[in-house]
């Protein structure tokens, strides 16, 4: 449908009325008599289920609660109500069956949430001390958000965590009744400690006289004063900013109505919000109210470009009612900027206002106070105060009080200090990251005290870790480095190890039974090495008769023919000694040819951001000379497994994690690998059967965690397929259709697909190594031999293969010139074909693709005649598909943005059919996942 500039103004104007409504409707949420009726309705479902239901009771209470505490001016009758609902919720929370059997119902934590809190929502502000393998003190975690309350919850056992840290929770909304915090007064000889500010808050946690200990601090006691500061001289643009996102509790639209009932185009505003998510609702809102002259946005801007704005502007304005304790006025207070709050509202603490920092109005009298402040905003001066009262620093003293004197109340020692932390909005170390370095992660706790992992059998308890004191006179590091008929290369390792900057460590050569003049190549280093020969036995033997003699507390094993680069030895010692319970630091590497000239780089964080036991059985980014390990952890599980003459360093990897070893990533390369004669040509189908027979053993042990076990079918799948390249890389290729068609075996579907999944993983081995995509054409006739499909089919799979090799490609690398020319080729297909080649590119394709390639892609076939035009089937097939696969990897932007460059193709009756194959192709994926985690039953081959 076409719209004329008249009729696309009067869409607009119904578009800005529906958001004005919708505005105004949630501000009628907040009326006294919409509270009073919310919370008599919750209340109706308590009395029918307090007798039958806990968990439902509980809910009700607590619905019943945050719809009084919306209700901002207490009379008597509603302050009977809440106390009455406090009392009722008291009552339960004390119960015996609640501390015993009531179960936290939430859903399944994901990966999202588990990286958000380590991301932003947690810290830990001090280290647990321990002596001998006994706790002698506790260490501290905050936590914020309440979605982080609950992800904790739910991925920990949170009384072994109790037992060994102070637990902090600094909650993200003034709705204190809520199942994410009580859910912690489960454990009544254990202190919580809950930041509430907010006094109805404070009060609400002190009356129930459970184990949460409520402390007057809020978010908005942990602004960054080296951030959030005066800038001399700067002009004041902005007669009035509000730094708020563009939800709706945070009721733009009073100030939109101000603006229009003021009618001055001079009077200048700035919406500074972090995120975009609702633009188009505000730009509406601006359109409708007529003040878009008056408005400047800014989105996404980091904190350095906010306080810039804060300091080119008059005053801050708060026109929140309730939600948590805002930061953004606070902000505004050490970059000199007074605050204009609504007197109503409990974001913020009313004693904060004062003649320096601003006033508390009423919203009827916003109007007046913008233009009184339009003039005297220099009367005021919030720095000073704010540096008297509420810098990180003091705020952490106060929350360091607190816990001590709950440590000294249990009876246990408190003689460190907290290490002080600031919001941004997430939780930080203060001043920065490195303040904070020495202190376990988040990532460590989650993996030492997971529910599944503490449920175990074969779990390792940490604490009792005798290395902390064993080892402290040892040498800090050993490096192994195990040697067969290598005299042409071991010089230069022995040598990258002794030019390196660092003293604390010693050379193990292990030689294992060379024939040729290795020994006579080390003699000119034999008084700063230890060099072992024996009876050839294997290099896991090697590498275990190393560890024998070995004095130093972390290990690096090189191989003979690698080269360490300078700084690793000292970078990856100083990260396990700031960090205590990691137990291996992994790095990246160079490839090099036989000369020692640098062919790739490979940086595996990439696709295996988090070094866990799913990671190294899908992705297996092992390079053991990149890595560092603590010793204590190889003893743990016995060193290497001598049976296994290939894979044996995944094996090594994968115990230890089941164990409990928590590893991490040092973000750089440290080794070059050098790829040569010797080692290419290595026995593939040794490789590939050792890592055959190391799944199988690993599946069969019945510590496995649930959540893995569950993946057992992909993981043999993945696994098949990187035999098949180990097969390819080493020369072993009369072998790769037998392992192509073992992987059949964890897999189903059609030829076609099939196919395509075998591609798109030979796709991602092939970057990870480096290697050209274009050498991938050497599987063809091996996946048409495994598959054995007749001609036609074949000749169709084919042209999926080529065509992403030919042009797809190409687009992935932003070579837009050699993909249309390479398209060219191609250009007689039918429309119908071009658009299975389309979608085929985006699903193999080893990043998750975007719209802006696909749409170059449709704009190229289009000019070329291939498609009828962007808009049609070819546009939508294209754009659901990028959608489907963006959701599958946890790409929320890519999705949103494929799905509305999707909307956008319209609803013509061919888009619609689209549409149609799109949700096909969804319930395809999930039936055939369903089947394949049924279709082997652990028969063997």
């Amino acid at each position: 449908m076409l719209y004329t500039g008249s009729s696309l103004l009067e869409l607009n104007k119904m578009i800005g009325l529906y958001y004005y409504f919708k505005r105004r409707l949630f501000d009628l949420t907040l009326h006294p008599y919409i509270c009073w009726i919310e919370a008599v309705l919750f209340l109706l479902i308590y009395f029918i289920f307090f007798r039958f239901s806990l968990s439902v009771s509980l809910y009700s209470l607590c619905r019943a609660h945050s719809s009084m505490m919306r209700y901002s001016f207490f009379d008597t009758s509603t302050s009977r109500l809440m106390r009455f609902i406090e009392d009722r919720i008291k009552k339960i929370i004390n119960s015996t069956v609640f501390q015993k059997k009531f179960h936290f119902r939430i859903s399944r934590i994901s990966d999202n949430d588990i990286h958000f809190l380590y991301k932003m929502g947690s810290l830990v502000l001090k280290a647990p001390c321990y002596e001998e393998g006994k706790l002698v003190e506790k260490g501290v975690i905050i936590l914020k958000f309440g979605d982080n309350f609950r992800t904790f919850y739910r991925s920990v056992h949170v009384e072994s965590v109790l037992n060994d840290y102070m637990l902090v929770l600094e909650p993200s909304f003034n709705d204190y009744a809520s199942l994410d915090i009580l859910c912690f007064a489960r454990f009544p000889k254990q202190p919580v400690v809950v930041l509430a500010k907010e006094k109805r808050c404070f009060q609400f946690i002190k009356k129930l006289q459970t184990n949460l200990v409520p402390i007057e601090l809020g978010a908005n006691d942990w602004v960054n004063p080296e951030i959030f500061h005066k800038i001399e001289n700067e002009q004041k643009i902005y007669d009035t900013v509000m730094v708020a996102r563009w939800w709706v509790v945070k009721r733009h639209h009073v100030l939109f109505h101000g603006l229009r009932q003021l009618n001055d185009p001079l009077f200048k505003v700035a919406l500074v919000s972090v995120e975009g998510k609702n633009r188009k609702e505000i730009d509406a809102l601006i359109d409708w109210y007529g003040v878009k002259e008056n408005i400047d946005i800014y989105e996404g801007l980091p904190q350095e470009a906010v306080n810039r704005i804060l300091n080119q502007s008059k005053v801050n304005l708060l026109l929140s009612l309730h939600e948590g304790n805002n930061k953004s006025v606070y902000e505004g207070f050490f970059a000199g900027v007074p605050a204009l709050v609504l007197k109503n509202t409990d974001c913020v603490a009313p004693s904060d206002f004062n003649h320096k920092t601003g006033r508390l109005i009423h919203e009827d009298d916003l109007l007046s106070e913008l233009l009184y402040f339009r003039s005297n905003w220099a009367d005021y001066d919030p720095r000073e105060w704010a540096e008297e009262n509420i810098t990180p620093v003091m705020s952490t003293e106060r929350l360091g009080r607190v816990l001590k004197n709950i440590a000294l109340d249990q009876g246990e020692m408190w003689a460190q200090g907290l290490a002080v932390k600031y919001n941004s909005p997430g939780l930080t170390h203060y001043p920065d990251k490195t303040a904070g370095r020495h202190l376990p992660t988040i990532n460590e706790i989650i993996t030492q005290y997971g529910r599944e992992r503490r449920d175990g059998q074969d779990r390792y308890d940490y604490h009792s870790n005798p290395m902390m004191v064993e080892n402290k006179g040892a040498l800090r590091v050993s490096v192994i480095i195990p040697s067969y008929n290598n005299a042409d290369y071991i010089e230069y390792s022995v040598k990258s190890v002794l030019e390196q900057d660092y003293t604390d460590y010693d050379i193990i050569v292990i030689d294992d039974g060379s024939t040729d003049h290795t020994k006579k190549v080390l003699e000119p280093y034999m008084d700063r090495i230890q060099y072992v020969f024996q009876e050839n036995q294997g290099v896991s033997a090697a590498r275990n008769k190393g560890l024998s003699l070995a004095n130093g507390r972390y290990i690096v094993f090189l191989d003979s023919d690698d080269v360490m680069l300078p700084g690793k030895l000292a970078e990856q010692a100083e990260m396990l000694d700031n960090r205590p319970m990691l137990g291996c630091i992994h790095s990246g590497w160079h490839i090099v040819d036989s000369g020692g000239e640098i062919t790739n780089t490979i940086e595996p964080w990439h696709n295996a951001q988090t070094l866990d036991l799913k990671t190294w059985l899908m992705w297996k980014p092992v390079r053991l000379g990149a890595m560092m390990i603590r010793r204590f952890w190889i003893d743990v599980v016995g060193g290497f497994d001598i049976n296994l003459s290939q894979a044996e360093d995944t094996d090594l990897l994968l115990n230890m994690s089941l164990k409990g070893c928590i590893m991490d990533w040092h973000y750089r390369p440290t080794i070059n690998y050098r790829l040569h004669a010797g080692n290419i040509t290595l026995d593939g189908l040794v490789q590939a059967e050792s890592s055959f027979r190391m799944i199988d053993r690993f599946f069969s042990n019945p510590a496995i965690p649930n959540h893995i076990r569950k993946l057992e079918m992909r993981i043999r799948y993945y696994s098949a397929i990187w035999d098949v390249w180990a097969l390819y890389v080493s020369g072993n290729t009369e072998n790769i259709v037998d392992y192509l068609r073992r992987s059949m075996i964890y897999n189903v579907g059609s030829v076609d697909i099939i196919v395509q999944n075998w591609f798109a993983q030979m796709v991602r081995h092939c970057g990870s190594s480096g290697q050209a995509y274009d050498t991938l054409r050497f599987f063809l006739p091996y996946f048409k031999k495994a598959v054995n499909t007749d001609e036609k089919q074949w000749t169709e799979i084919e042209l999926v293969i080529n065509w992403w090799l030919d042009v797809w490609v190409y687009y992935l690398k932003k070579e837009y010139t050699t993909a249309y020319e390479n398209m060219k080729q191609y250009q007689d297909i039918p429309e119908k074909v071009f658009c299975r080649l389309i979608k085929s590119g985006i699903v193999v394709s080893p990043d998750t693709v975007t719209e802006v390639e696909i749409t170059r892609a449709l704009d190229d076939a289009a000019s070329l005649g291939m498609i009828k035009g962007i808009n049609g089937y070819a546009g939508a097939s294209a754009y659901m598909t990028a959608l489907g696969q963006a959701v599958l990897r946890g790409e929320r932007t890519v999705a949103l943005n494929a799905f509305k460059r999707a909307v956008q193709c319209g609803f013509q009756p061919a888009v619609i059919n689209a549409w149609r194959d799109f949700f096909y192709a969804g319930a395809i994926y999930f039936i055939s996942g369903w089947k394949m985690s049924r279709v082997w039953k652990g028969s063997k081959m």
